[in-house]
C-alpha cells in the first residue's frame, strides 16, 4: 500500500462494503479527518492491517460515520507468544474499548450499559473489575 497510495480510497471503500455485508449493517463512511490519517500513515503492514483497523473502527463507531481510528495501537506488535494468546489479547482490548464506549454513552449507568451490551449488570461489574475501570469516572 505504501507504494501505491492513490489506491487507498478505493481499497477502503471495498473493505467498508465487505464489512457492511459481514456485520449486516449499512456501509460506513469515513470522516475527512480519518481518511487523512489513513493517507498519512506509513503502512508497515499489508492490506490485512488496513482491514483490521477499519473493522475495529466500524464496530466501535456510533452510527454509520467513522470519526476515529487507532493507528498507533494497531501498529504495535502483540506481546503474545502464540496465536491463541494474541487472539485473547486483541479480544480483551476490543471488549474493554466497547465497555468504555457503553459507559460513556450511558454516562456511567451500569444498568443501561449492560442492557445495550446485552449483558447482565453483574457481568458488567465483573468486567469493570477485570479491566480496572470505575463507572463513576464516566458520569457527567
Amino acid at each position: 500500500m505504501a507504494e501505491r497510495p492513490e489506491d487507498l480510497p478505493q481499497l477502503v471503500q471495498t473493505i467498508l462494503k465487505r464489512l457492511a455485508q459481514r456485520y449486516d449493517r449499512p456501509t460506513a463512511t469515513l470522516s475527512g479527518k480519518v481518511m487523512e490519517q489513513l493517507r498519512g500513515y506509513s503502512w508497515p503492514g499489508n492490506v490485512r492491517e488496513l482491514e483490521n483497523i477499519l473493522e475495529r473502527a466500524v464496530l466501535f463507531a456510533d452510527g454509520g460515520m467513522v470519526h476515529h481510528v487507532e493507528l498507533d495501537s494497531a501498529a504495535t506488535p502483540l506481546a503474545a507468544e502464540s496465536g491463541k494468546a494474541a487472539r485473547r489479547q486483541v479480544m480483551a482490548q476490543a471488549e474493554r474499548t466497547l465497555l468504555e464506549q457503553a459507559l460513556r454513552r450511558f454516562q456511567g449507568n451500569v444498568t443501561q450499559a449492560a442492557g445495550w451490551l446485552e449483558l447482565t449488570p453483574r457481568a458488567v461489574y465483573l468486567k469493570l473489575k477485570e479491566y480496572g475501570l470505575d463507572a463513576s469516572r464516566y458520569r457527567a
